[in-house]
């Protein structure tokens, strides 16, 4: 599979998707769709402009100022996204809200950060920028998120018709696979961490 593909795709795992079609589903039950798709979209584009700015400076930030390696930057994150996978195998729902949200407030927190993207992404943001280059890096987060934006899209566009019981099953499926991923992270890291101190 070519580098880009591949990376897209594991970004796209981390994001999850599938999870936050109960997400747009709950926001929509009790908003307007206009508010609800602009969420969506001005959200996303928060999501990009912050997980960019960590991918151009991340890795000067983490390795050089913080003096963190790559492997234990990838570790937390990989323990953050098993944790949050954990939570989606054992309750199947991503996030509720009260009806008197104001979505205009939840743009940027709690929405594109960290439902969109979060401490994992961040941390493949910056892996990647320092394997493949910055422009590589912001090109796959780039397309993830355009990809992301139209399936949240899709999902306001056919609520009606989306059985809850198969979505809330598809978020538990769907945490076991985020989980996996979380503890492959940990894993890689720490086999990394090791074999740098021999």
């Amino acid at each position: 599979m070519p580098p880009f593909l591949a990376q897209m795709l594991f970004i796209l795992i981390i994001i999850n998707p599938i999870s936050q079609m109960m997400l747009i589903i709950a926001i929509a039950e009790k908003h307007p769709e206009r508010d609800v798709s602009k969420l969506i979209y001005t959200g996303n584009l928060w999501a990009f402009v912050i997980t960019a700015l960590i991918a151009l400076g991340g890795l000067f930030l983490f390795t050089v100022v913080f003096q963190v390696q790559l492997p234990t930057l990838r570790l937390a994150g990989g323990l953050i996204l098993a944790g949050i996978g954990y939570l989606r195998v054992s309750r199947g729902v991503t996030f509720q809200m009260s009806k008197n949200t104001d979505l205009s407030e939840m743009r940027v927190v709690p929405f594109a950060v960290p439902m969109v993207v979060g401490p994992a992404t961040f941390a493949q943001a910056v892996t990647i920028s320092a394997e493949y280059g910055v422009l590589f890096s912001l090109g796959v987060v780039a397309s993830v998120l355009a990809l992301n934006t139209g399936l949240m899209r899709l999902t306001l566009l056919l609520q009606r018709w989306i059985n809850r019981n198969v979505v809330s099953a598809t978020i538990r499926l769907s945490g076991l696979v985020t989980m996996t991923i979380g503890l492959q992270m940990i894993y890689d890291s720490v086999v990394q961490l090791i074999q740098a101190a021999v």
